[in-house]
């Protein structure tokens, strides 16, 4: 038989012996190699990347970090603290500076804060101006009680030959005494006392405005060779009098008054060798 050849993938087969090898039968013939794509050879290090470019920082990033960085400005309150703490003279010679540097109208860097200073430093020096006038006089309108007290000699809490007059809707009366003392003790916690004793008295009142400092009405007289009058008092809870004189005089007062918080009822009555009174709290707001 001939050889039988057949094209395309199918290995081509023949038989009988091959004389040079000594082979015999079907020899597969080996397929044509397929030439494969050269091999690029580089020289360059496989660690090794091109240069990147240095990313900017945005130009709004850096204006932030700058303005955080930047010194935080003075408060109003910080300014007129800083201009109290100066001189008259300094003070004048600031606002002067800081007016004439304004005055022309030209913005200028800072000219923001220069006008919170000049406002600070004008404040602040029309302030130790107003202090500085003395008060205006108040024009006395309608009617106000009439009084006058005078005294020969005063010794500390000792007043010899004093006299008082008082004419008006709250008090009426006139009194003398040839030697009256007034004494206060404050021992802490509201608690006081008061004393008075006077020599040789003699007087007549009526009014609206008691002598135990409350409002409402009182009305007496009379005349005593010696007297003494004592008053324990505690803050928003009332007070005691209690008092004792030589001589023949009669007196009686009923009314309110305020004391801290509290509104107390007060009543007091002079029974000629004997005074006592009571202050006591009916109402707290």
């Amino acid at each position: 038989m001939g050889d039988t050849r057949i094209d395309g993938p199918t290995p081509t087969t023949y038989s009988g012996c091959d004389e040079e090898s000594g082979l015999c039968g079907e020899v597969k013939k080996p397929e044509p190699e397929i030439s494969k794509p050269p091999t690029l050879v580089s020289n360059v290090d496989e660690n090794w990347f091109p240069p990147m470019s240095a990313d900017s920082k945005p130009s709004h990033l850096a204006q932030v970090a700058k303005n955080m960085s930047a010194p935080k400005p003075a408060t109003d309150g910080e300014l007129r603290a800083t201009y109290e703490k100066m001189g008259d003279a300094e003070l004048e010679k600031e606002v002067n500076s800081l007016g004439k540097r304004l005055s022309d109208g030209t913005k200028y860097p800072g000219a923001d804060l220069d006008t919170r200073k000049f406002h600070a430093a004008e404040a602040v020096a029309k302030s130790r101006a107003d202090a500085a006038r003395p008060p205006p006089t108040q024009v006395e309108e309608g009617w106000r009680d009439r009084k006058q007290e005078v005294a020969l000699k005063t010794d500390g809490p000792v007043k010899y030959g004093e006299f008082s007059a008082q004419l008006g809707l709250s008090h009426t009366g006139i009194q003398g005494t040839a030697r009256h003392e007034h004494d206060e003790w404050h021992f802490g916690h509201g608690v006081d006392f008061t004393a008075d004793d006077s020599v040789l008295t003699a007087g007549a009142d009526i009014g609206h405005h008691n002598n135990d400092g409350s409002w409402g009405v009182h009305a007496g007289g009379g005349a005593a060779v010696g007297s003494w009058e004592g008053t324990v008092s505690k803050r928003e809870v009332g007070s005691f009098t209690f008092g004792a004189s030589a001589g023949a005089s009669e007196q009686v007062s009923l009314g309110l008054k305020k004391d801290g918080k509290t509104i107390e009822a007060c009543g007091k009555v002079d029974a000629g060798v004997v005074t006592i009174g009571v202050c006591v709290p009916f109402w707290r707001m």
